[in-house]
């Protein structure tokens, strides 16, 4: 039961994520990122009992948690994330996510993590992932993000993309 509500937590208090780009400042070529992610539905998708909006049961592999978060700057909705994290083998957790920006195309990001050994009550605290690809403005996009959980279970995102340009 333990892992069950550790799962559960760790995609409801926002571990689904990706990157905004919130605050931009070129450097050279690489664009610095920052926003928050606020969780907003979650539905885990099951062998043992399809879809439901907790699971009854311990993960195992091949399940499946879907997602979707509201991306913020400054308590202000400046896109969205749609995304899957899939239970593979030994706890580990692999998730693949599109962050829309608004009025700026699409960002391609992933991460894994294991759980329950990197996830606490409120899920992991910290972890690290990839960017690896966009559209339109950020058609091209390559480089990494890291994430930090905040009092309020939201999460802040900093990263470096690559210039985005052809």
């Amino acid at each position: 039961m333990k892992t069950l509500v550790l799962a559960a937590l760790l995609v409801i208090t926002g571990a689904a994520g990706g990157l905004v780009v919130a605050t931009r400042s070129r450097a050279g070529t690489a664009t610095e990122l920052s926003y928050v992610v606020h969780r907003t539905n979650l539905a885990f998708v099951t062998t043992a009992a399809g879809v439901t909006p907790l699971p009854t049961g311990p993960l195992v592999p091949g399940d499946r948690i879907l997602a979707r978060d509201d991306l913020l700057q400054n308590g202000s909705v400046i896109g969205y994330d749609s995304g899957v994290c899939t239970v593979t083998f030994d706890n580990n957790v692999v998730c693949d996510y599109m962050e829309t920006l608004t009025n700026q195309g699409d960002i391609h990001v992933a991460w894994t993590f294991q759980w329950p050994a990197s996830a606490g009550i409120d899920g992991p605290s910290v972890f690290d992932g990839i960017i690896d690809g966009g559209t339109l403005a950020h058609r091209n996009a390559h480089g990494s993000f890291h994430a930090v959980r905040l009092p309020d279970g939201n999460l802040q995102i900093t990263g470096t993309i690559s210039d985005s340009s052809p």
